[in-house]
């Protein structure tokens, strides 16, 4: 008879059961030869599957039919749980991937737009002796900008929508730091890829003709 160390997730019968001998619970709990439900614990992961094909070789061997005995591996539901997860997670990308994509439309949308209300202004920053590459560097900045606090904004509202949940189901949750910073770096890094375009726009437009407006 042994006790379980304590198990921070899993099935409900692995999580609130104990092993005990067959013997004893042969003579002591359930006097009967047959067994109901036989664990068998492999000595490494990799061997789960040939093992589950030898046990059903074996088990429909002695009983001279298929399917008389079922077998479940927690390997392959593990697999299974896994490929589920996968496919969401390809899923979930997808669908931010294509969020991505229209609203760096949308910021590159805006900028156009504020290269184009901005023509006298850039006009005499050039006449005024700013370069090129001054010009593209302020736009860069703006849109960069606003990517920015929307990715702060995004944040904020994920962390207050998971205490939201967390207050009112219970459920606890965990802030990953890294993915913070990330979504952050990335959010930048959208701003300035698609306020290159406009940017570059606003750098080589000609003093004279952006001062005539």
């Amino acid at each position: 008879m042994g006790v379980l160390k304590e198990q921070s997730a899993g099935m409900e019968n692995a999580t609130t059961g104990i092993y005990i001998t067959r013997g004893f619970f042969s003579k002591k709990i359930k006097p009967n030869p047959q067994a109901d439900v036989i664990m068998l614990q492999a000595l490494d992961p990799s061997y789960c599957t040939q093992m589950v094909t030898d046990v059903t070789n074996y088990t429909n061997e002695k009983a001279g039919s298929e399917g008389a005995v079922r077998i479940q591996s927690m390997q392959t539901m593990i697999d299974q749980m896994s490929q589920i997860i996968n496919t969401l997670s390809l899923m979930l990308s997808a669908i931010a991937a294509i969020s991505l994509l229209v609203g760096g439309i949308g910021i590159m949308n805006i900028m156009i737009v504020t290269v184009t209300e901005r023509k006298q202004e850039i006009g005499i920053r050039k006449a005024l002796g700013a370069s090129p590459f001054a010009i593209c560097r302020q736009f860069l900045v703006e849109s960069a900008s606003i990517t920015l606090l929307g990715g702060i904004l995004g944040i904020g509202l994920g962390i207050g929508i998971s205490f939201a949940v967390e207050y009112v189901k219970g459920q606890p949750f965990a802030i990953q730091v890294s993915a913070c910073f990330v979504a952050f770096f990335f959010s930048m890094l959208v701003g300035v890829f698609f306020g290159l375009s406009p940017a570059r726009r606003a750098s080589k437009l000609d003093p004279v003709l952006a001062l005539a407006g």
